[in-house]
């Protein structure tokens, strides 16, 4: 197995084994779940994941039909639009459990939820396209969610991408990058990154060499139960015991904060009336299908001329949204009923459509951004 693909498996298997488990909801009385029922069934997206809540906790021994109920309300919330929801459906067909596995619709629900903003639906959409379940593997990509994930403070999320900056999968090779990261990971607790920022300290890789601050990390964590930390720091310390004269810890100032990208200032953008084709293209698209976004930018024009060189009359369009208070504009090119159709197709697209770095999208999200329900 090449080493890049060898590492990220280690990384998907152990960011999935240390995910937390939640604590089961308390069950709810009989009037409740009615209430609750009523609220669903009237478009609360709240109420409708407090009932799939409440059927996930019950056993199965009491209630054969808990798990197929309780996916029923988690998938209702999802379909009304809430990111938790959309994240739990995604686990649940992940995990198959109470429903078959399909991991290809749990990466549909994570990039809905994850495109919503919620870091723990990048860091799992991330281990997908990481490991290649459910969508084709792309270590670029993996990166770009786990980036996503960790500028929001998720240590799991930063432990991974400092690891694809360490072997340079997906992102530049940058060993100080990638200590940097461990070091956030570290300080909120994360074993696995507290190890790996030791290995790097008493390396010397991506930080000056420091074997006391990476002996101080080392017993961190065999203290918190790594399985080779504690073999490591008796190595460690033997070494360190045959060669006494070593420098005060550097932890601190050996693992630099890594500068984040500021978010780009755009001037605002002139009122102007969009085409009536390029929209009506996008509105018609069936929410269950998917298409490719092949350039954004948030100067309509580039966006409006990019359509008109590149795209045939009728396969695509554009659209308006917003992002982060900012309108934007995305162009999307084709209709496809899956999201494998979608995929191979990306692969035969031109070069001078392939450059922008084109992302699958379903259309279900598209038309949320649109403002459309259907």
């Amino acid at each position: 197995m090449p080493v890049v693909a060898l590492v990220v498996a280690v990384l998907v298997a152990v960011a999935l084994a240390s995910s937390p488990v939640p604590a089961r909801a308390q069950p709810l009385a009989e009037a409740e779940l009615a209430r609750l029922a009523r609220l669903a069934d009237g478009g609360d997206a709240r109420a409708a994941y407090a009932l799939g809540r409440h059927f996930e906790g019950l056993p199965t021994a009491a209630d054969p039909r808990a798990g197929l109920e309780s996916m029923r309300w988690y998938r209702r919330a999802a379909e009304i639009g809430l990111a938790e929801a959309r994240h739990k459906v995604g686990m649940l067909l992940l995990d198959g459990g109470t429903v078959r596995p399909n991991p290809g619709e749990a990466a549909y629900w994570f990039e809905l939820a994850a495109e919503q903003g919620l870091a723990e639906a990048q860091y799992n959409l991330g281990l997908l396209y990481a490991s290649g379940t459910g969508v084709a593997r792309d270590l670029t990509t993996a990166a770009r969610w786990f980036r996503a994930a960790a500028n929001q403070g998720l240590a799991p999320a930063q432990h991974e991408l400092g690891r694809l900056y360490l072997v340079g999968a997906g992102v530049t090779l940058e060993p100080r990058t990638a200590a940097a990261w461990f070091a956030r990971a570290a300080s909120q607790g994360n074993v696995e990154a507290t190890n790996d920022l030791a290995i790097l300290l008493e390396l010397g890789v991506g930080a000056p060499r420091d074997p006391e601050g990476a002996r101080t990390l080392y017993r961190r964590a065999a203290e918190a139960g790594h399985p080779t930390a504690g073999e490591r720091l008796a190595a460690l310390e033997a070494a360190m015991a045959a060669q006494p004269s070593l420098q005060p810890s550097q932890v601190e100032r050996a693992t630099p904060t890594p500068t984040p990208t500021p978010a780009p200032v755009m001037p605002p953008t002139p009122a102007v009336a969009m085409p009536a084709g390029a929209v009506a293209w996008v509105r018609a698209l069936d929410p269950s299908r998917y298409t490719i976004q092949v350039y954004s930018n948030a100067d309509e024009g580039a966006v409006r001329s990019f359509v008109e060189q590149n795209i045939p009359p009728g396969e695509g369009g554009y659209y308006r949204w917003d992002r982060d208070g900012v309108p934007w504009f995305s162009a999307l090119l084709g209709d496809f009923a899956t999201r494998a159709e979608a995929t191979a197709a990306v692969a035969r697209l031109p070069d001078a459509l392939a450059a922008h770095q084109p992302w699958i999208r379903p259309v279900r999200l598209v038309h949320e951004r649109m403002g459309l329900r259907r």
